[in-house]
């Protein structure tokens, strides 16, 4: 498993060519999600992790509104529908994993 996720090594094993934590889109996006929720689950507690996710989810509609008008108006756009389905499936996959991050027990090892 990788873990440094700003190095190069990183970049080949994930298929990116950028660093940095903001791209949730790309396979890299996923284990940033994942990892990210169990910490907030485990350091913040419940409350603070449907927060979170509850923002997480208000950004899908945001993100489909914002590449809409930007190529509206602009004809152009710095991201597109293909990176809101692929942000959207990684959001889902953690839907799916909150049952098991709420739980704080032992899992991910096991399935990622």
């Amino acid at each position: 498993m990788v873990t440094h996720l700003q190095g190069e090594t990183a970049n080949a094993a994930f298929g990116t060519a950028s660093k940095g934590y903001y791209n949730f889109y790309d396979k890299r996006g996923l284990q940033t999600m994942v990892s990210n929720f169990v910490r907030i689950r485990k350091q913040f507690g419940v409350f603070w992790f449907f927060v979170q996710l509850f923002f997480y989810l208000l950004d899908i509609p945001v993100f489909f509104f914002g590449v809409l008008f930007y190529r509206l108006f602009t004809g152009k756009s710095r991201y597109t529908f293909a990176q809101l389905k692929k942000y959207t499936k990684h959001l889902f996959v953690v839907v799916k994993l909150t049952p098991h991050i709420l739980k704080n027990k032992p899992y991910f090892y096991k399935v990622l």
